[in-house]
């Protein structure tokens, strides 16, 4: 702002005869560039002026600025009008998102080493395997599904995608016939119309396109008689019992009670995901409402988990996701079970999530007595009371530490008849009366939660925005400024026309001295200069010196603007590789 002041108290002269020049005129500027513009002679006294003032030793100590209050001169980098001081800190998203993306990225970019024997487990046509079983150091293991299973993030050689690829070993069971079936059946379901988003659309929704549910993209049979399940990759999921439930409290959740708004979160987005999949266009149920089943994605640490309760409420939102879609109707496909017995199945299960949610205890429902009974019926009624016994005090927990709309939930759902005999299922409610009497209301929260947290990650991304733009910017004047080789006809190209401009930029914006000459870091004029070169400012003009300070122009931020696009696209058509010469069109959309 200094030297603009001066510039101001000292304005060049009007253009006579002479003294407007052009870019062959001028020392050292080459070649005359093709935008036109043309640049005014300056006296001796103007080339005196130093670019940069000195700091005060605030400004010295921190990279904080404060936009000045008082009236500034037209030619000012800095806006009129009192401001708020920022710092560089301000111009990216918060730390913590920050941590959470990064730690995400990474674990996404984690791959075997490649003498790992557990590459054989992994089909050729994926790369960039991973075990997402962690407790799984060599090979297969037992898994919920009752088969040795193990679980990879691998990278498609077709599309560049990253999936979860989960392997099954010694089915018998399943044919390529099967597993051609259960992809179909799935990748085929639409959600019904009145249940669309805007509803009667034109174009119906697919069923595995709901955000609460996990999409398979293929089943297949390879290597052996393996069955391959690949569903859609969740970066930085983890499963509803890995977050809550440490191993180190054997098996109890990790702070108990949790609170009642997280709990009514989860609920409210897994009721959604289950009402599509009970009413979509082909019979279908999700079979997989467990907690090592259900993924959660949030950008909270296991600490904040387990010690704040207020996280919910300051936009951090907690989505789940049902995983493992159609596993269990490939590899039970010969059970014949009834439609309505997996759906009251679907149901029981959700009440018991939630009820191992709010009370620590994971209770399994016992099997149903055999039809003929025998010597199978004294087990089965010594696990009938045990599991009465336990959900009594659950029960009674639950109605002590939680309110009476989700006690009356949670036991509605648990206590569904197993069973459709004797005519009881019409008894039983349906997922639509579930979500019809017990979420009317709670739907509205989490609507309220979901905006909160969009709101609060699209202020992130508008921060994100202000930084891919000076990058994009940056990245251009780094591919064009001091390059000494661009072609054997002129071997000067960057230090002669655009090019030299842009050189005399990037060391008014980055290389600042004072009159002591030392580095001036303000922050504040890099980050105005690159907005007003890419908004193609045409009023403003600024000085642009020379290091020995033999040539000095004055230039506006447009010029600047136009000898950075006419620089790049002649070194991108110069370029030898064929793949660079696209670089044109894929920056613009950079």
């Amino acid at each position: 702002p200094q030297v603009r002041q001066q510039q101001q108290q000292h304005p060049p002269p009007p253009p006579q005869q002479g003294h407007s020049m052009n870019m062959m005129a001028s020392h050292e500027y080459g070649p005359s560039s093709s935008q036109g513009y043309q640049m005014e002679a300056v006296t001796q006294s103007q080339r005196e002026i130093s670019i940069g003032s000195e700091p005060s030793a605030q400004e010295a100590s921190s990279f904080w600025w404060n936009n000045s209050s008082q009236e500034l001169p037209e030619t000012t980098t800095l806006p009129a009008g009192p401001q708020q001081p920022r710092s560089l800190h301000s111009l990216a998203m918060p730390d913590e998102l920050w941590r959470h993306y990064r730690d995400v990225a990474m674990e996404s970019r984690r791959e075997l080493p490649p003498a790992d024997p557990r590459h054989k487990a992994v089909p050729p046509s994926f790369t960039l395997a991973f075990p997402l079983d962690v407790n799984n150091n060599n090979g297969l293991k037992r898994s919920s599904f009752g088969y040795p299973s193990s679980v990879f993030r691998v990278m498609s050689q077709q599309d560049g995608c990253l999936y979860c690829l989960r392997r099954f070993d010694n089915v018998r069971s399943v044919s390529h016939k099967i597993a051609m079936q259960v992809t179909e059946q799935w990748k085929s379901a639409f959600i019904q119309p009145q249940q669309q988003v805007p509803p009667h659309s034109s174009m119906p929704r697919r069923l595995l396109d709901h955000p609460a549910l996990v999409g398979l993209e293929q089943c297949f049979v390879a290597q052996h008689r393996a069955v391959f399940f690949l569903h859609s990759y969740i970066r930085g999921a983890r499963t509803l019992r890995d977050v809550f439930f440490a191993p180190a409290t054997n098996g109890r959740l990790i702070r108990a009670p949790l609170p009642e708004p997280w709990i009514w979160s989860i609920a409210t987005q897994l009721v959604s995901a289950i009402r599509v999949v009970h009413t979509a266009t082909h019979p279908l149920a999700c079979r997989t409402i467990h907690l090592n089943h259900i993924l959660l994605t949030t950008p909270l640490s296991s600490s904040a988990l387990s010690g704040n309760q207020q996280q919910h409420q300051d936009g951090r939102h907690l989505s789940v996701h049902i995983n493992c879609i159609g596993v269990v109707d490939a590899l039970e496909f010969e059970a014949r079970k009834s439609m309505t017995d997996l759906k009251q199945q679907d149901i029981r299960d959700f009440g018991h999530v939630l009820l191992a949610l709010a009370t620590g205890t994971e209770l399994t429902p016992p099997p149903t007595s055999g039809a003929n009974g025998g010597p199978g019926n004294l087990q089965h009624l010594n696990g009938t009371a045990t599991y009465e016994a336990s959900l009594g005090r659950c029960e009674a927990f639950i109605r002590q530490h939680y309110s009476r709309e989700l006690h009356a939930l949670i036991m509605s759902m648990c206590t569904i008849s197993n069973s459709v005999t004797n005519g009881n299922v019409n008894n039983n409610p349906t997922i639509h009366d579930v979500a019809r009497v017990f979420f009317a209301s709670r739907a509205f929260d989490e609507l309220d939660a979901t905006t909160v947290s969009m709101d609060r990650l699209s202020t992130a991304l508008s921060r994100e925005y202000e930084s891919g733009r000076a990058l994009r910017l940056m990245l251009k004047l780094a591919f064009i400024n001091e390059r000494p080789e661009f072609g054997m006809a002129n071997e000067r190209w960057s230090e002669s026309g655009d090019a030299y401009i842009l050189k005399l930029f990037r060391d008014y914006v980055f290389h600042q001295v004072d009159r002591a000459g030392r580095p001036m870091m303000d922050m504040g004029h890099v980050v105005s200069c690159l907005n007003k070169l890419d908004a193609m400012d045409e009023e403003e003009k600024i000085v642009l010196a020379s290091r020995d300070g033999k040539s000095v122009m004055v230039v506006s931020f447009a010029d600047v603007g136009r000898c950075l696009e006419h620089a790049y696209h002649e070194l991108c058509g110069g370029a030898t590789m064929g793949e660079l010469d696209a670089a044109r069109t894929n920056f613009s959309n950079f």
